[in-house]
């Protein structure tokens, strides 16, 4: 089975993102552009700068501010198609994760089923994870909480906890002998007798000495 990402993971970064860009963008006018119309209006032009060199001087700041905010702009959108990305898988046999779309930035991991020890999930948002089933999926291996890889908000993370879980208990059943605990409670073929119910509970014929109350 596979597992994604929550969409909940992605609103907060979008919504961020508008108004972090919305704002830069609205400061960048006022501090260079704006400043530069006060300078046209109110002639704010000392002895040793022009005009020119003034108008000059504010493009390259407002360019170089721009060029900054695109920048920070399109990381956190390669940030988000990295998330979209991210696939959690779980066999019978094996856990594994992946995540990335630039080749120099992509990340996958693989465990055993004989390699988990144990998975636990938080929800952060509280209330939002526990309505919209999402949280920090969180893998233990066997070599303890020094192997612990987390991630973050997980869509279905309670089912992805519980499957990871059984395939790991099902690897301890496996590696101490002991049957698969689906079928301890199931009975080996032929062991049922069957009884004549009939034959078992026909009362036994009265006698003719005996007396009957019910003649």
């Amino acid at each position: 089975m596979t597992f994604r990402v929550s969409w909940m993971a992605y609103v907060r970064p979008i919504i961020v993102m508008l108004l972090g860009s919305a704002i830069s963008f609205f400061m960048i006018y006022n501090t260079t552009f704006g400043r530069l119309k006060l300078i046209d209006d109110w002639g704010l032009v000392d002895e040793m700068t022009t005009l020119d060199d003034a108008r000059s001087m504010v493009s390259v700041i407002a360019f170089a501010l721009v060029i900054i905010v695109l920048w920070r702009l399109t990381r956190k959108i390669l940030n988000l198609l990295s998330l979209w990305t991210m696939r959690l898988r779980v066999s019978d046999k094996h856990v594994s994760y992946s995540q990335g779309i630039l080749p120099w930035n992509r990340f996958s991991r693989y465990w055993e089923d004989y390699q988990v020890y144990e998975a636990l999930y938080s929800t952060p948002d509280r209330f939002l994870g526990w309505l919209f089933n999402y949280g920090n999926l969180h893998i233990v291996g066997q070599e303890g909480s020094t192997q612990q890889y987390t991630i973050y908000f997980l869509g279905n993370v309670r089912t992805a906890c519980d499957m990871i879980n059984a395939v790991a208990s099902r690897a301890g059943r496996t590696a101490r002998g002991l049957p698969d605990q689906d079928n301890t409670n199931a009975v080996p073929a032929g062991s049922l007798k069957t009884y004549d119910t009939q034959s078992a509970f026909k009362p036994p014929a009265a006698s003719d000495n005996s007396t009957n109350p019910y003649a």
